[in-house]
């Protein structure tokens, strides 16, 4: 209740049914003035902010100390003191990938330890060139000598990038790893671009050049490896682009791990797959959770150049996390230990199917994407 004063009239502003009382019983609406002052807005922000506190911390704390009862209380119609399980999950995912987003910003910070120095950098540049110049490919009017200059020319680009900003040593350094590269007709010509790769088609006669799906792949990685060359190199750019498309997969992830769990769990007649779905979006989020304090212990023991002690955590965290996928089963569908740790093993083989097929075609599509 925000404390504001009661509009004489007695018709709510939102559904324009009358009002009897202080709230419409239509739609809800509280029905007082419109106009609020600063006082009254803060007064908002606080109710909602100590309600939402509450039910937020209640929910957690049976979510993580209690595995599979927030579900069964759920399911049973006790629902006005914890929060809706889609809800729930949206805000954690979301605190979950904005950690890792920066936490990514950190890591690559400190990959940059291994980076060698600016004058090192510049040197393997110049043996580059040098090593291109002194094969007399590069004098070649084919396809071969084409592709030898271009490299040169993205040497140069690379050095002249380096020598302008210092700060570029990263960057640089990360890009001069190895192309994409297949053997094209016989011939170990790296695929730098989708035009030299149309020009060597050109030069075979019809019955020789690749068929319709094998062209359209090899222009796909030729493409890759002209981006690559302009900046990233392979793990990055796969990296990058898997990192982006991870809480898309984690969603779509979602209706299959609760099909998984329908199948499992068939014979059990009192749920259905609503039931399961509810039981997948707690368990995803009591994940996030985990995986999150993990995180964060992790990147401490790092900080401190605790390495082994990094370890330990990992290895402590991955079993607090079988063990509650293990609970939230046998508190949920209630079978016999046996059934229930075979059913775990089952499931974490069915997430990793699941997780491996979504990861195939999140790079089928990213390459697919590449203009």
């Amino acid at each position: 209740m925000s404390g504001g004063n009661i509009r004489k009239e007695p018709v709510c502003l939102n559904c324009q049914q009358e009002v009897t009382h202080r709230f419409c019983s239509f739609c809800g609406q509280e029905n007082i003035e419109p106009r609020e002052n600063f006082f009254s807005l803060l007064v908002h922000f606080f109710n909602d902010f100590t309600h939402f506190d509450g039910k937020f911390f209640q929910t957690i704390r049976v979510l993580l100390f209690q595995p599979g009862k927030l579900t069964l209380l759920y399911i049973s119609g006790k629902r006005a003191s914890f929060l809706h399980p889609v809800r729930m999950y949206f805000f954690i995912s979301f605190a979950f990938f904005l950690f890792l987003f920066l936490s990514g910003d950190q890591e690559a910070s400190l990959d940059k330890k291994g980076i060698p120095t600016k004058d090192s950098v510049i040197k393997k540049l110049n043996a580059q060139i040098d090593t291109l110049k002194k094969n007399s490919i590069v004098a070649d009017t084919g396809i071969a000598g084409f592709v030898a200059r271009e490299k040169i020319i993205h040497l140069e680009k690379k050095k002249w990038l380096l020598e302008a900003d210092s700060s570029k040593v990263a960057e640089v350094w990360n890009s001069m790893s190895e192309n994409i590269s297949f053997k094209l007709n016989d011939s170990a010509i790296s695929l730098v671009s989708p035009e030299w790769y149309e020009l060597e088609q050109k030069k075979l006669p019809p019955n020789k050049q690749d068929g319709k799906v094998k062209h359209w792949v090899m222009k796909k990685i030729a493409n890759a490896n002209g981006v690559l060359q302009n900046g990233n190199n392979v793990d990055n750019f796969l990296k990058e682009s898997l990192l982006s498309l991870f809480p898309k997969l984690m969603f779509i992830s979602l209706p299959l791990f609760a099909f998984l769990l329908y199948i499992l769990y068939r014979r059990n007649r009192i749920w259905g797959y609503t039931e399961h779905a509810i039981l997948t979006l707690h368990m995803y989020s009591a994940s996030y959770i985990i995986l999150l304090v993990n995180f964060l212990f992790t990147d401490i023991a790092y900080a401190l150049n605790w390495e082994k002690l990094s370890f330990i955590i990992g290895l402590i965290f991955s079993l607090v996390y079988i063990s509650y996928y293990y609970f939230s089963l046998k508190n949920f569908y209630g079978q016999s230990t046996l059934k229930t740790i075979i059913k775990t093993v089952l499931i974490f083989f069915g997430s990793f199917l699941i997780m491996i097929f979504l990861f195939a075609l999140a790079i089928f599509f990213t390459f697919v994407k590449l203009h």
